[in-house]
């Protein structure tokens, strides 16, 4: 796990949704899916 992992975790716990989590994150939703695996 790296910094960028622990951004996308946050961003999940703030919108509870994978789609809104990648946008504010500027990824891809299978970006924040492979993190969080």
């Amino acid at each position: 796990m790296n910094i960028r992992d622990l951004e996308y975790l946050v961003a999940l716990s703030e919108y509870k949704h994978f789609r809104r989590a990648a946008d504010s994150c500027n990824v891809s939703q299978t970006n924040i899916k492979w993190a969080n695996s």
